[in-house]
């Protein structure tokens, strides 16, 4: 059975199921380079890989600000939601009256397509395969004398969420579960 786009438009649909539409996917291909393997896709396969990502950046995400109504199946639109890009007005005779901005409700803002369907790069690889659980994390030994030696675990997988994607969103919220970065070292 051939799959279905139906699209958030901003009004908190209850069975949304895409951030953005096909045109807008093959319209974002059409400005990005290396994009034959997008092209040679059906586009039932496209609408796959448009649902894909959207649920991919909704489960992966803890977004700003609150979902417009308790009914809707993504995580935007979004009320409250600051934009820290928009000037409120006068700040510099009262810092505390600059409030922000916020990104507009009834709309889903055009980087959470963009992001959207830049992860749809990421899947089109299938030799990038992000959503398999990680079999091992970090540094696997780690020696010190007569020099450094750092050996990494060949077993580590990539976040499910590309680092690109993430820093595209950083207005939007973070990507659950990043870490500090620090790995935990102990005596062999």
């Amino acid at each position: 059975m051939p799959a279905t786009i139906i699209v958030e438009d901003g009004t908190g649909k209850a069975d949304a199921n895409s951030y953005v539409t096909l045109a807008e996917a093959n319209s974002f291909f059409d400005t990005v380079p290396l994009t034959n393997t997008w092209a040679s896709k059906t586009d039932d396969q496209k609408t796959r890989l448009c649902i894909a990502a959207t649920r991919m950046l909704d489960a992966c995400f803890s977004w700003t600000g609150f979902k417009i109504n308790a009914t809707m199946a993504l995580q935007w639109p979004r009320n409250l939601s600051r934009d820290p890009n928009v000037y409120a007005g006068v700040f510099y005779r009262n810092p505390n009256t600059f409030l922000g901005q916020y990104y507009d409700p009834s709309k889903i803002p055009a980087q959470i397509k963009n992001a959207t369907c830049q992860l749809i790069i990421s899947l089109l690889d299938p030799a990038d395969d992000r959503t398999g659980d990680r079999q091992g994390i970090g540094i696997d030994s780690f020696e010190v004398y007569e020099g450094v030696k750092v050996k990494f675990d060949a077993r580590y997988s990539r976040p499910v969420i590309p680092d690109f994607i993430a820093t595209m969103l950083l207005d939007f919220g973070s990507v659950r579960g990043i870490g500090t970065g620090n790995v935990r070292v102990g005596r062999a």
